[in-house]
């Protein structure tokens, strides 16, 4: 997720840092969840998780697979985020 977050965000140009990411949001919850994502992803990288110690929640991780999605969307770059998940959106049409 970071690699994808600095890489789409950063190098296309719409943010020159992805902790930016988070003044996107509308509201307090959303860029709090944000900000998480983005130190659990880097946090991530930079650490080896011990199992012991850490351990992710499917809650948690299905909040951070939303705000993922969520980013994608409120940066106008839904279609892309689709399109990279495989899903396939059914237009409507018309006879």
């Amino acid at each position: 997720m970071r690699r994808i977050l600095e890489y789409y965000f950063t190098v296309f140009g719409q943010f020159p840092n992805i902790k930016k990411l988070p003044d996107r949001f509308q509201t307090i919850e959303e860029q709090m969840i944000c900000k998480s994502l983005i130190s659990w992803v880097h946090d991530g990288s930079h650490d080896i998780a011990d199992e012991i110690h850490v351990s992710d929640n499917d809650d948690a991780v299905m909040r951070f697979k939303d705000v993922f999605r969520t980013i994608f969307d409120s940066n106008g770059q839904l279609g892309h985020y689709n399109q990279m998940m495989g899903i396939e959106i059914e237009k409507n049409k018309t006879i």
